[in-house]
């Protein structure tokens, strides 16, 4: 079986051994690359005696992965699950702490604190903390804010403080600093230091999830670490069960996470790390270091195999994103943002291999300036509106910078009548299938002596595309027979010798593992056995949080039926809660196979964009204040209430700990917060104009809603003079 691939993709598929670091601009079909390379190394068996691991960020990713491989593995008549898993970054974490968890002095059935009762606790740490040091924390607040202005100040701080409390906590684990290190790393730092602040909290954090028995996602993490670095006999375990592993989004890693994977490699392993620098956009959200992956990429011993070309775009928009991309490195008027986007630029795909990119008529492209930003907002919408009405078979988006201005948009254009979602609305069947998986999961643990039961918990654990060759032995079992042998077989020896190609399988593999652990926890009241299940899935983001959802209701219903067992639950929440819980998910599930329909406007934030595509996108407020240029522009981070010097806490704190632990001890650490900052914004924008495939248009305004002059960002005035020089040449469309 043979698939056309471009020169840049063949070079990366005919890597063998070693490093390689795969650079990929945006719409280079590095998923295709990396699923065609892993059923390559299984079909030559190059990955033997070992698998192929695929560690990725989200459960979409996950089993995107799992259906390529398997699809490319069968078109060259080989099983589609032989040879390779995948796994989230934090189900890898976890998989790893439970093959020791005695070793780091955790007990077998630790549990993952839920981000509801993580909430909680922070939330009674940072008032106890405020109360201790009331005045110190209150020092922080500007003196000139006085009466209901000052009260609505500490509010807001009282809830960003707990916020930052918990951002930094795991900033220390990302970095592998316990909670006596980070004391003694901060404690010479000034009194109003939120970084020192974090640090007395991170003791009294960690001994209240001591006393649970339970553990967050930073402590799996720091434990998988922990557990490789010490325990050399596992270590070379692992590393014999993973020939290869293949890293996704690589641009979000942190160093923690790097390091788990560079033991598990091996120095003289086979690690593969894909991603783009330039689509690093995270760093405010998480602990991502987009320096990390950018420093692999130029490390002696990695492979540096590029994937440059990409059929999603037009030439005009290429052109566009190159530009900013040439513009940013060799004439950003601040210079020490030079590096804020790597020299990559985008190739269209040549004409000889595959589908062309996208050649509308005319040049599609352009930028508009608005008095204001209700103007704006207005025109958008009346151009969205209308270029959808015009085009009813194109796909069409608005991206945004804030979720408020999301909000106002789907307003203007509900009263115009436009179809329009926010990305994440709307009834598609998929968003369901989180609520779906952990119902069949209760359903099994409720009544485990039904085959049926057991069935539609393995295929949706093991996420079988089609109906899996143990099918029918699973379908006629005795579950108790199976996991319990009662003439002292090993567990699962029974399905083995009936389907000797299912000892291939990992993902089987995981899935009984998992369902034997439950089974042992299944006496627990049903709603924390919903979250242990969401936890050992690996769910973050919003599946986690449908997961809590269902939990929630799950314990309401204990509450008024005290006698119900965890069948009588299952049982409710198929007959009586399934349609409210699908809207929940409508609101929270992540953009599993997420297309977008024709003839419908969507309306989300750029960061949400991240990821998809579009015929025609609008890219609005593209000012000083939502996207800053320079040090002396506002960002949106900032808080109102602080001084300059503390107006954005949490970058100043992180740059403070790299300072502190000698990464670029010379810099200012509020400077080099802010320079992060509008870097990240940079990014930002390169993202978002490469989600267009045919139409573009960027757009910005004067003033905001309070009257106040904000203007274009430096790079917008850039590219509009790029824009207005190149339709001279072309014809404009829109």
């Amino acid at each position: 079986m043979t698939m056309q691939l471009r020169p840049d993709q063949e070079r990366v598929t005919a890597h063998r051994k070693g490093y390689m670091a795969v650079p990929a601009v945006p719409g280079a079909g590095k998923t295709t690359v990396l699923a065609w390379l892993a059923a390559d190394l299984i079909a030559s068996g190059a990955h033997e005696p070992g698998r192929v691991l695929v560690v990725t960020y989200t459960n979409s990713a996950v089993a995107n992965f799992r259906s390529r491989i398997g699809d490319f593995l069968e078109l060259r008549g080989c099983p589609r699950s032989g040879g390779y898993e995948v796994r989230t970054i934090h189900s890898l974490a976890l998989y790893l702490v439970r093959e020791r968890p005695d070793a780091l002095g955790w007990s077998d059935g630790f549990t993952i604190i839920d981000e509801v009762r993580g909430a909680e606790i922070m939330e009674r740490l940072t008032a106890g903390w405020v109360g201790r040091n009331q005045a110190l924390w209150e020092s922080l607040i500007k003196p000139d804010l006085k009466g209901a202005m000052r009260d609505r100040a500490l509010d807001q701080w009282q809830a960003r403080t707990q916020d930052l409390f918990r951002t930094l906590i795991q900033t220390y684990k990302s970095r592998k600093l316990s909670p006596d290190t980070a004391a003694g790393l901060t404690r010479h730092l000034a009194d109003e230091s939120v970084l020192r602040w974090a640090a007395e909290v991170y003791g009294e954090y960690q001994r209240e999830l001591a006393i649970l028995g339970a553990v967050d996602f930073g402590d799996l993490m720091l434990g998988a670490h922990r557990l490789l670095s010490q325990d050399g006999e596992l270590l070379a375990r692992l590393q014999k069960r993973w020939s290869y592993l293949f890293e996704d989004e690589a641009q979000d890693s942190y160093r923690l996470q790097e390091d788990v994977l560079r033991l598990l490699a091996g120095p003289e392993g086979n690690l593969v790390r894909v991603g783009d620098a330039n689509q690093a956009i995270m760093g405010t959200f998480t602990s991502a270091e987009p320096d990390l992956f950018r420093r692999f990429c130029h490390q002696s011993h990695v492979a540096l195999r590029p994937l440059t070309m990409a059929g999603r775009s037009a030439q005009t928009v290429i052109d566009l994103a190159n530009e900013l991309v040439r513009w940013v490195g060799a004439e950003y008027p601040e210079e020490r943002l030079r590096a804020a986007l790597e020299p990559q630029f985008i190739e269209p795909v040549p004409p000889a291999f595959g589908s062309a990119n996208p050649r509308p008529e005319g040049y599609t492209i352009r930028a508009r300036i608005y008095p204001t930003l209700d103007d704006e907002l207005a025109e958008v919408s009346r151009l969205a509106a209308r270029s959808a009405a015009r085009s009813p078979d194109k796909t069409l988006a608005v991206l945004l910078p804030t979720n408020g201005m999301v909000v106002s948009l789907l307003e203007l254009l509900a009263k115009a009548g436009v179809e329009a979602r926010q990305l994440g609305g709307g009834s598609v069947p998929e968003r369901q299938a989180t609520v779906l998986d952990l119902l069949a999961m209760l359903a099994f643990l409720g009544e485990p002596h039904r085959p049926e039961r057991l069935l539609d918990a393995v295929s949706r654990l093991a996420q079988a595309a089609e109906t899996p060759p143990y099918a029918a032995f699973l379908r006629t079992c005795n579950p108790a027979e199976l996991f319990y042998p009662a003439d002292g077989a090993a567990p699962f020896a029974e399905l083995y010798a009936a389907c000797p190609e299912a000892r291939a399988d990992a993902a089987l593999e995981d899935a009984l593992a998992l369902l034997a652990r439950w089974l042992k926890e299944s006496l627990r009241p049903a709603d924390e056995l919903a979250v242990l299940v969401a936890g050992d899935l690996g769910l973050t983001g919003e599946p986690l949080s449908l997961a809590h959802h269902l939990a929630l209701r799950t314990r309401l219903f204990l509450q008024a039926n005290p006698a119900a067992v965890l069948a009588d639950v299952v049982e409710h929440l198929r007959a009586e809660e399934l349609t409210a819980l699908g809207r929940f998910a409508d609101l929270a599930y992540d953009r599993k196979g997420f297309k977008p329909l024709p003839g419908v406007v969507y309306v989300t934030t750029c960061h949400s964009a991240k990821g998809l595509e579009w015929d025609t996108v609008f890219v609005a407020a593209l000012t000083r204040g939502e996207f800053p240029g320079l040090l002396q522009d506002k960002v949106r981070s900032e808080l109102w209430f602080l001084p300059e010097e503390f107006m954005n806490p949490e970058a100043l704190a992180v740059a403070e700990l790299s300072a502190v632990q000698g990464e670029d001890p010379g810099r200012d650490p509020a400077t080099r917060a802010k320079l992060e900052i509008i870097g990240e914004r940079l990014r930002l924008l390169y993202v978002a104009i490469t989600r267009a495939r045919e139409n573009l248009l960027l757009s910005c305004h004067q003033e905001d809603r309070w009257n106040r002059r904000t203007g274009p960002s430096p790079a917008f005035v850039h590219l509009a003079r790029f824009i207005d020089q190149a339709q001279r040449l072309g014809t404009a469309k829109m």
